[in-house]
């Protein structure tokens, strides 16, 4: 009998072992993947401005599109739909996708605070010879595109809003005050990421379809930009600490002459809904599209309703 038992548990822990092994290969494989990506990309430049460097890429021709990703992210981020589904994307655009200030290859001394970031986008457009563009700010890249239209608003043909940040989070803790994060924890977090970029996914995303191509394929597409974590610790902790600031709650958005569109799910719990809400009562030309029951991720869960929001606005500008 007490044969059999050892030989059980030894059968146990063997099969743990395996399935911790066989995880660690997937995990590790999926990281070096998604690093020899973006450091393959043949469309990733570097743009040396009056303002500092700014790591950028073009896609595709047409109507030009400033894309400021959210927290945490990367050009890649806003370019990682229309390359997993070149199909969908939209058609006549040319998106200029950045790297934010802290993010992979732009670093932080070329614009801490919106406002020098917005500066820095219109540097980048100089160098392109781009005059006028629609900006879109995605969630964390709200503030920044709010300051681009401020600023620049003969370069700003229109404004697009998707679940942004756009107040000050005054009680937020200050990464300044916390301690360093560790690699360990950066490759904790990276797994998560990997986690939920696969089997965990509908766990974490609302109403998310398993049976949708198109929504699985952005999603995985979307999480490899999250890799390596290092490499966006500096803008994330400078997203916070610039919304640290009250002074933020009172830039005069009024001023903002630019058509907007404004984009986000009522059942949000990254991002206050009532952000989009305030912002499209108090920018006189804005229009709000609220998508009922939606979270964070409706560009994702709702992507054909995105799209055809999206498309409306833009054909204004064609």
């Amino acid at each position: 009998m007490l044969k059999w038992t050892l030989r059980i548990l030894l059968g146990l822990a063997a099969t743990v072992v395996l399935a911790v092994a066989v995880t660690l290969v997937m995990f590790f494989s999926w990281r070096a993947d998604a690093v020899a990506q973006r450091e393959n990309d043949p469309d990733r430049r570097i743009a040396q401005t009056a303002l500092g460097p700014i790591e950028y890429a073009v896609h595709g021709e047409g109507l030009p599109l400033l894309a400021l990703h959210g927290t945490p992210g990367g050009y890649d981020q806003s370019l990682s739909a229309v390359r997993a589904t070149p199909e969908l994307a939209p058609p006549n655009t040319m998106t200029i996708a950045v790297s934010r200030p802290g993010y992979l290859g732009t670093p932080l001394s070329s614009g801490a605070s919106f406002e020098e970031q917005a500066d820095l986008y219109a540097a980048l457009l100089d160098e392109l010879g781009v005059e006028r563009v629609v900006v879109l700010g995605a969630s964390g890249g709200g503030g920044a595109a709010l300051q681009f239209a401020l600023r620049h608003p003969d370069r700003t043909m229109g404004l697009i809003l998707y679940a942004a940040e756009t107040k000050a989070s005054p009680d937020f803790p200050d990464p300044r005050e916390l301690p360093a994060m560790s690699p360990w924890r950066m490759t904790l977090l990276e797994g998560g990421m990997w986690l939920v970029g696969g089997p965990l996914r509908s766990a974490v995303v609302n109403a998310f379809d398993p049976d949708d191509p198109v929504q699985k394929t952005r999603w995985v597409a979307m999480m490899k930009t999250t890799v390596p974590w290092a490499d966006h610790v500096p803008g994330q902790h400078n997203d916070v600490i610039q919304r640290l600031d009250p002074a933020l709650d009172d830039w005069p958005v009024e001023q903002i002459a630019a058509p907007t569109l404004i984009m986000h799910g009522d059942a949000d719990v990254n991002v206050d809904y009532a952000n989009s809400v305030e912002m499209a009562e108090r920018i006189p030309n804005a229009e709000l599209v609220t998508f009922e029951g939606g979270d964070h991720f409706v560009m994702i869960t709702r992507w054909e309703e995105v799209a055809a929001a999206n498309q409306a606005f833009m054909q204004q500008f064609r």
